[in-house]
């Protein structure tokens, strides 16, 4: 299993950014809103990010971050 520093350099930190929000809940146009960039632009990077690990959709992006330590379920 690779470790969180080995995954996050994977990505550009623009990834890094649009991947942070959306394992934070918000959808593409949300992103979009709140970074200033058309929501294709977020679809597209995100859709890079699906591509590089290897993950059909976001709940699978999810699940991957959860398992690496990229983000903490809090209950």
């Amino acid at each position: 299993m690779e470790k969180k520093s080995q995954m996050l350099q994977k990505l550009t930190l623009k990834e890094r950014v649009y991947l942070r929000y959306a394992l934070s809940g918000y959808n593409a146009h949300q992103i979009a809103d709140l970074l200033h960039r058309s929501k294709r632009t977020v679809e597209s990077h995100l859709r890079n990010i699906r591509i590089k690990f290897d993950c059909r959709n976001k709940s699978q992006l999810f699940d991957l971050a959860l398992k690496h330590g990229l983000i903490r379920l809090h209950i």
